[in-house]
C-alpha cells in the first residue's frame, strides 16, 4: 500500500513537470519552449499589443525612409503595413517589423501597422503621421570632405505638373501627362523601372519651351515588361537640368497563352508581337499570309518576349493579312489590318 502511494505521487509530479513544460519552458532550461494557444495555467492571457511606430516625422520628396515597430506584450509572427496614399510605396519589409518606404508624393502620409501572432490574435493598430519637406543639398568643394552635389532651388519650377497616368492599351503601356506651365522646357523622357532604382528610357517627347497654357502629352512603351513596372517623366531644360514627375504603377499580365499583335490596325512605323512565356526555349516561326491563305513572307526567330515584325509588313500593300505564329505545338493566328 505504501509503495502504491509513493508510485502515485511520482506520476503526479511527472505530470506536473510535463504540463509546466508546455507553458513555462525557456531556452536551454531543459523544458520545451513551444508556444501554446489558449489560456495560461492561471487562466489569464496577455493580449498582443505593439508600441508606437519609430521613424522620422518628415520625409524628403522622392526619398526613401525606414520605419519599425516592436511588441509591447506577447510575440508577433507577422506585421501588416499600409499607407494612406498610393505615392507612398512600401518597397521592402512587408510582413516584418521594419519597412522601407519610397515617397513619390508631396502629400501627407498616414502609416499604419497591425501585428498578428501564430494563434491568429490581432494587435491594436498604431499609426504615424508623416509630412513632406523639400530637401536641399549643398555643393561641396574639392578635398573639403563634403560631397560635390549641385542642387536646384525649390522655386521657379520649370514645369508645373497637373497629372501623370499610365494604362494598358492594346498590349502597350500608354503614358499620359499634363502640365499647366513650362519654362525653358526642352523635352520629356518617359522612364520605366521594376525596382524603383534602375530606370530605362522608353520614349522621348519634345516640350513647349515657355508656355502658360495647359499642355497634354502622351507616349507609348511598345515593349512593356510582364508584371509590375513603374513609370515617371523626366523633364529636361535647355541647359540640361532636369526634374521628375511622380511615379505611376502598371501591372501587365497576359491571362492566356496566346500571342498579341500591336498596334493593330497597323498605322505606325513599327509592328510588334508579345510572345507568352510558354513559348520560351523554342524557335518562333512567323508567317504572313494574304486572305487566300497564300504565304507572302515568313521568318524564323529565337524566342523573345517581344518580337519586332516590322520587316515582314513594311513594304507590303495596304489591306488585310493573316499572321501565324508557331512554336512547337503552339499556333496563334491573327487578322492584321495594314492601313498605310
Amino acid at each position: 500500500m505504501y509503495n502504491k502511494f509513493i508510485y502515485l505521487i511520482i506520476i503526479l509530479l511527472l505530470s506536473t513537470i510535463q504540463l509546466s513544460a508546455q507553458y513555462l519552458g525557456g531556452v536551454g532550461d531543459g523544458y520545451g519552449n513551444i508556444p501554446i494557444c489558449g489560456s495560461t495555467l492561471d487562466g489569464v492571457t496577455s493580449p498582443l499589443q505593439i508600441n508606437p511606430i519609430a521613424g522620422a516625422d518628415v520625409y524628403c520628396q522622392k526619398g526613401i525612409a525606414s520605419y519599425s515597430v516592436s511588441e509591447l506584450s506577447s510575440v508577433a509572427s507577422s506585421f501588416t503595413w499600409t499607407t494612406s496614399v498610393p505615392g507612398a510605396m512600401i518597397i521592402g519589409g512587408q510582413g516584418t517589423n521594419t519597412v522601407t518606404i519610397f515617397f513619390a508624393t508631396a502629400d501627407p502620409v498616414t502609416l499604419s501597422v497591425v501585428a498578428q501572432n501564430i494563434c491568429g490574435d490581432v494587435s491594436n493598430m498604431v499609426e504615424k503621421e508623416i509630412n513632406s519637406i523639400v530637401c536641399t543639398m549643398f555643393t561641396g568643394g574639392i578635398n573639403d570632405g563634403f560631397a560635390m552635389i549641385t542642387s536646384k532651388p525649390a522655386i521657379s519650377l520649370p514645369v508645373t505638373w497637373l497629372s501623370v497616368l499610365a494604362e494598358l492599351s492594346n498590349n502597350m503601356v500608354k503614358v499620359v501627362w499634363q502640365t499647366s506651365s513650362e519654362m525653358d522646357n526642352d523635352y520629356f523622357e518617359v522612364e520605366r523601372s521594376t525596382n524603383l532604382v534602375d530606370f530605362t528610357t522608353v520614349a522621348r517627347v519634345d516640350g513647349q519651351g515657355d508656355t502658360d497654357i495647359v499642355q497634354s502629352y502622351h507616349a507609348y512603351d511598345y515593349e512593356p515588361i510582364y508584371g509590375v513596372a513603374y513609370y515617371r517623366i523626366k523633364q529636361v531644360d535647355f541647359n540640361g537640368e532636369y526634374t521628375y514627375s511622380d511615379l505611376v504603377r502598371v501591372d501587365y499580365q497576359i491571362e492566356n497563352n496566346d500571342c498579341h499583335l500591336y498596334p493593330n490596325p497597323y498605322v505606325s512605323d513599327k509592328l510588334y508581337a508579345n510572345i507568352p512565356i510558354t513559348y520560351q526555349g523554342q524557335t518562333i516561326h512567323i508567317k504572313l499570309l494574304d486572305v487566300t491563305g497564300k504565304i507572302v513572307t515568313s521568318s524564323d526567330v529565337p524566342f523573345s518576349k517581344v518580337i519586332d515584325l516590322t520587316s515582314l509588313v513594311e513594304r507590303k500593300p495596304q489591306g488585310p493579312y493573316i499572321v501565324q505564329i508557331e512554336a512547337g505545338s503552339n499556333t496563334s493566328t491573327h487578322l492584321l489590318i495594314k492601313e498605310f
